[in-house]
């Protein structure tokens, strides 16, 4: 909660315009679905998990300021449930990187 609150903060008050993140952020994306389906399928490393969970939090971190700012810049009233999904899911990423990471397992 702290981290995703932070980074929304972060977006709301500097009003910066995120957009600019939008194809890294694509590029991290499947850089870090493609790690993750090598590893389920051959290397089977919990270390290497590790290091992706770390990638995918630096990811979803990205995406809340992407997805803030584009709320505060773009969207119109209307675009509100998708709005709202987008950063659920940065959210339940976020938690779940987190999870992974506390987890210590490094092996």
């Amino acid at each position: 909660t702290l981290v995703f609150g932070s980074l929304t903060a972060y977006a709301f008050v500097s009003r910066k315009d995120f957009s600019f993140l939008g194809g890294a952020l694509f590029v991290v994306m499947l850089a870090v679905i493609g790690g993750a389906l090598a590893n389920m399928l051959w290397f089977k490393s919990s270390g290497f998990g590790y290091w992706l969970a770390w990638g995918s939090l630096l990811m979803s971190s990205g995406f809340v300021l992407y997805q803030t700012s584009n709320i505060i810049h773009e969207f119109t009233p209307r675009q509100a449930a998708g709005a709202a999904l987008g950063l659920f899911v940065s959210f339940f990423n976020i938690f779940m990187s987190l999870l992974r990471i506390l987890s210590g397992n490094r092996n």
